[in-house]
Order: C-alpha cells, then sequence, then structure tokens
C-alpha cells in the first residue's frame, strides 16, 4: 500500500437535489508511486468514501497531475517530486449482488393499437372509416440492468434476445415484481468502464421492455380485447418463446 496525504481544505462534499451524495478528495503521494495510489482507490469496484459511512459513496473516477520540481534531463521523460491524486465519489453507482456489481433503472416507453372502427362512431352519428380509427396510446417501461467491472461478455447476452421470461422475475435492487411473459428482452450494451489497475473491463446493459398484457397476447380488434393466438391446428403459438431469465439477473 502507497503513502499518500489527504490535501488541506479537502475532502470536499455536496448532495444533488435527488439525494445523492457526492464528494472530492485531493491527496499527495511520490511521483513513483502515483499508479498504485489510483489502483487502490480504483478496486473492487471503487474504494467506499472513507469520511461518511454508510452512504454507499464509492471512487467513480480519479485524475493526476505533477507536484513540485521536474526531475530528470530534458531529453528523458518528465518525473517530479510529488503527484496531487483528485478523486471523486458518488453515491450514484453500481450496487454489490453476490459477485456482481449492478445498477437498475426504469426507462419511459410505450406503442399504439389501432381501435375497432365498425363500433365507433363520430358526434353526428356517422360511423368511422377503417382509415379513421383512433390509436390508444400504451404507456409502458424499459427495465434496464447494467453490469459493471466485467472481465468478459457471456453468450447469454446475445443468445436471449427475442424471448420473454418463463417464471415471475424479481428485481434485485428496485425490488420490481414482473409476472410471466410480460418481459421481454430487447438487446444488449457494451462499452468499456473505469477500472483503474483492471483496464480490460466492461460494462454490460440489458434492456427488457415491459408489457403488463404479456409479450404472447395480442389486440384482436373485433373483440376489443387482448389474446393468444392459435396455428392451424389450434396450438397455441407464442412469438416471443419463454425462457428462464436467471443467467442474465443477480
Amino acid at each position: 500500500m502507497a503513502d499518500y496525504a489527504e490535501l488541506d481544505d479537502y475532502p470536499q462534499e455536496k448532495f444533488g437535489e435527488n439525494g445523492q451524495f457526492y464528494a472530492e478528495r485531493k491527496v499527495k503521494c511520490a511521483w513513483g508511486e502515483r499508479y498504485d495510489v489510483i489502483y487502490e482507490f480504483g478496486a473492487n469496484g471503487g474504494q467506499l468514501y472513507p469520511y461518511k459511512p454508510g452512504t454507499g459513496a464509492r471512487a467513480v473516477g480519479a485524475g493526476i497531475a505533477p507536484h513540485g520540481a521536474m526531475t530528470g534531463i530534458a531529453s528523458s521523460e518528465a518525473t517530479y517530486e510529488h503527484a496531487i491524486i483528485t478523486v471523486v465519489y458518488s453515491t450514484a453507482t453500481a450496487v454489490k449482488i453476490s459477485d456482481n456489481w449492478i445498477t437498475e433503472e426504469i426507462q419511459p416507453s410505450g406503442g399504439l393499437i389501432h381501435l375497432n372502427s365498425n363500433e365507433l362512431k363520430w358526434g353526428d352519428g356517422v360511423g368511422l372509416e377503417p382509415a379513421e380509427a383512433p390509436q390508444l396510446i400504451l404507456p409502458s417501461f424499459d427495465y434496464v440492468i447494467t453490469y459493471h467491472h466485467l472481465f468478459s461478455v457471456p453468450v447469454q447476452a446475445y443468445r436471449y434476445m427475442g424471448y420473454s421470461n418463463l417464471f415471475m422475475m424479481i428485481t434485485s435492487v428496485l425490488n420490481l415484481r414482473f409476472a410471466p411473459e410480460s418481459l421481454l428482452y430487447v438487446r444488449p450494451w457494451v462499452r468499456r468502464s473505469f477500472d483503474p489497475g483492471l483496464l480490460n473491463t466492461f460494462q454490460l446493459q440489458y434492456r427488457f421492455s415491459y408489457k403488463y398484457t404479456g409479450w404472447n397476447k395480442f389486440y384482436n380488434v373485433k373483440n376489443g380485447a387482448w389474446e393468444a393466438i392459435t396455428n392451424n391446428a389450434g396450438q397455441e403459438r407464442k412469438p416471443y418463446p419463454p425462457i428462464d431469465f436467471s443467467p442474465l439477473v443477480p
């Protein structure tokens, strides 16, 4: 463990309008040990903020600046006496569930259905033409789960697209409950993540679209109801086959 010391006037703390907690630290260390200090702050999903236990704030970013006289010869790489490390902490970060660092969120979405024009009339009693059938907005949302600090992308990230959930699903952080077949796994999203000392890690995001009627029920315009569909033999067809989502969620 490298030695470092907090600078005067730090740490600095603030709260956001939605209750988030943020903090910034500046510490000084030997120039040659700057990366050791950075790795210590970034390890294990980010160091917990030490000045206010219980907030859950973790290190989410860091920077390095030289301090003191530059040493070495002009044609060589610059070295300095000390480095100033700036570390940013935030509560808007991941939660550790088992061995996984995750965040969960709800994002708005929606859809449209056409109503049956045969049963509708204008105010003057004239029936609606098929092209005049109004559309009904179906407000909905997407459930999004993001995994942080992964070393690889699992195969289920791209094998489960187009499937619905076979079982009731209860989320780990938001504690939401989703009935069978009400979630449709749409797509994955991947990018590099901030992880000093472990630079080859990823953020992996799964997006599930929610439909309260279930994804294998469809709007029957004639009956005005959500119904299953069948094949010519009378067997129910499920265009979004149900599958066990446990490999996708903690």
